[in-house]
């Protein structure tokens, strides 16, 4: 029992600061993440009087979109910068959440939107950079993505479980703006723990897309605007885009295993080479 304090510490020095600077950084992203997933169905419903089946409808075409994609946003990461890509989800979620708190079903459909380009350009850099914390063959890389997990998990559970004692001592409004509050500390908590990060910074923060940085940053905009576009259209027309949604995840699905091929491929290749 006397040894646990000390158990605690050592596991916290194992790992690098930018771990816990990204893991509270994602647990104020993951807080307003759940927030509008567990408040969208009674939301649209009790304020926009929608049809349970149009409601439904809604709910289950953002989050398709939600969980799709990321995948176009790591590629965009990938090329403009994991941390300019983080930095602008983390300010788009805020802006979705302040869209959804207006009671207008122009704003409700913008503010989905918009929530989907954040997730799509925060979520996978976040993966990245702390992967890119630790060196290849770190022995507490597993670990931290693990911490990880746990402190993301907490801003899920949190919102979870304040969300219904929220929607019935406050409305919606201010339910989305409190959720607004906490999603927002993530930005002065980058600016705050960026230092920790920064040692990483050269492995973090390398772009292939040449450029200056506002031009970077204007591609960047450019696409998350076209991304919110094509959003808004097809939650707007749920039916007319639903095979549309499931081909792409069809599409994605077999470009995830033909790249899991190709790693297990070029894992046995370079086992015998090396």
């Amino acid at each position: 029992m006397d040894n646990e304090p000390s158990n605690y510490s050592s596991i916290i020095r194992s790992h690098p600061t930018g771990l816990w600077a990204l893991g509270f950084i994602s647990l104020f992203f993951c807080f307003g993440f759940c927030m509008v997933n567990v408040s969208l169905v009674l939301y649209a419903q009790t304020v926009f009087h929608m049809p349970t089946k149009n409601t439904y409808m809604l709910s289950a075409s953002y989050n398709s979109l939600l969980f799709t994609t990321p995948l176009i946003g790591g590629y965009l990461a990938e090329h403009c910068g994991y941390l300019r890509s983080m930095l602008l989800g983390a300010t788009l979620s805020c802006l979705a959440i302040f869209l959804l708190s207006l009671p207008n079903i122009h704003m409700l459909y913008a503010g989905l939107s918009l929530f989907v380009v954040s997730t799509a350009l925060f979520v996978p850099s976040l993966y990245v950079m702390v992967g890119k914390l630790y060196a290849k063959d770190d022995p507490h890389r597993e670990s931290g993505y693990t911490l990880q997990y746990i402190l993301m998990n907490t801003g899920f559970f949190s919102a979870a479980l304040l969300s219904g004692y929220l929607h019935s001592w406050f409305d919606y409004h201010n339910t989305f703006l409190i959720s607004l509050g906490i999603t927002f500390l993530s930005l002065p908590g980058y600016y705050l723990t960026k230092s920790y990060i920064q040692p990483f910074a050269g492995r973090i923060t390398e772009a292939k897309l040449s450029g200056s940085t506002i031009q970077i940053w204007l591609a960047m905009i450019c696409a998350a605007i076209i991304m919110t576009c094509l959003n808004v259209l097809i939650l707007n027309h749920p039916k007319q885009y639903d095979m549309f949604i499931f081909a792409l995840a069809i599409l994605i699905s077999v470009m995830l295993i033909v790249a899991a091929c190709k790693c297990q491929q070029w894992r046995a290749t370079s086992y015998w080479l090396f």
